[in-house]
């Protein structure tokens, strides 16, 4: 094959080609116009990765329009059917500059809202294809200038859950910018830094969420958790006794102070904050169980009968809040056998045997 020859046959193939293609987007279209959507589809994914018809506003018009008959018209449809019609808005406000085609196909848009919100409801997506969907249906939205607080959070909440934490947190900050579920953006931050062990951006984050919710009793207490979390029990001791003296009728920072002050040895000092959180209608196992046998060890070295009676109302108490649990069984035998109640002495023993 001659030179010349060689040149005439590949500037036919590229005409061939150059010509072929064109007639796929037509054909599309013709597809489209006769709603059969299922070979539009064939041809217009054809005519979008084709270098003469991919860079045409014309062409990712009908690919947007023709997916959004495809979700319209199926119950359940494939995670790249929404994927490819919000690709296909991305194309349009980017090659659609003469604005030939975007203003009239806003009814569409809301259509799409429409099939997401669907699949949405219908649970269609889980684990990293449900990531995919939300972020798709949040890129939907932004385009079109609407609040994406909903959508953010659930993303948030996904990828939190997926331990991709770094990303968790983009999420959140953008639900909390959008005033979707402030305080909660605010405590799920709060524990991902907690679990990250990150003390800086703990209390940045810490700052800011106290400052914006200063009466939320979690977000109050959760550097108080995270110092203890990290053994770091006098700082916590300190910061919580601050709390107390700002909050002196919250009964559950009584019962963390307990618990501090039981961990450091203070068995004086934990003994008077489980006392506090009684009082203050906080009562927990906890408090009366340690208390309890604070009193009847004080009741044991001192013989007095004001301890033995406060220690049986307080053990005894502490039964009735974890009937079977090991540790108060173990104390209530050993004190009914001290004050000879050998019915109740009986009956303890009766249940640790069943």
């Amino acid at each position: 094959m001659n030179i010349k020859v060689l040149l005439l046959v590949i500037l036919y193939l590229s005409l061939v080609t150059g010509i072929a293609q064109p007639g796929t987007l037509r054909k599309a279209i013709q597809n489209f116009n006769d709603s059969d959507f299922t070979e539009a589809k064939i041809h217009i994914d054809k005519a979008s990765k084709h270098p003469k018809t991919q860079d045409l506003s014309q062409t990712w018009n009908y690919v947007f329009l023709i997916y959004e008959k495809l979700l319209d018209s199926d119950p359940a449809p494939d995670l790249s059917v929404f994927l490819t019609t919000v690709n296909a808005r991305e194309k349009l406000s980017v090659l659609d500059k003469e604005q030939e085609f975007l203003p009239h196909i806003k009814r569409s848009f809301s259509n799409v809202e429409e099939a997401f919100y669907r699949a949405l409801d219908d649970n269609l997506y889980q684990g990293e294809n449900q990531i995919q969907f939300l972020k798709a249906l949040i890129r939907l939205l932004r385009f079109q200038g609407k609040n994406v607080g909903f959508e953010a959070f659930s993303l948030a909440q996904e990828l939190h859950g997926a331990r991709r934490y770094d990303s968790a947190m983009v999420y959140y900050d953008m639900a909390i910018e959008n005033g979707f579920e402030e305080l909660e953006c605010y405590k799920y931050k709060l524990s991902i830094y907690s679990v990250q062990n990150d003390l800086d951006n703990f209390l940045d984050v810490f700052e800011i969420a106290s400052a914006r919710f200063p009466d939320d009793e979690e977000i109050s207490l959760a550097e108080v958790n995270f110092l203890i979390t990290n053994n770091l029990l006098f700082k916590a001791r300190t910061e919580l006794n601050r709390y107390l003296n700002l909050h002196p009728k919250n009964g559950n920072g009584y019962l963390l102070l307990g618990r501090i002050s039981e961990e450091m040895g203070l068995e004086d000092e934990a003994v008077q904050a489980y006392l506090n959180a009684i009082a203050l209608n906080s009562p927990s196992f906890e408090a009366y169980f340690v208390t309890g046998n604070y009193y009847y060890k004080q009741w044991k070295l001192y013989n007095y009968e004001g301890l033995k009676v406060k220690s049986k109302e307080y053990l005894e108490n502490a039964e009735k809040m974890a009937p079977d649990n090991p540790d108060i069984l173990d104390v209530l035998e050993q004190y009914y056998l001290d004050t000879r109640d050998i019915t109740n002495y009986q009956r303890i023993r009766q249940k640790k045997a069943n």
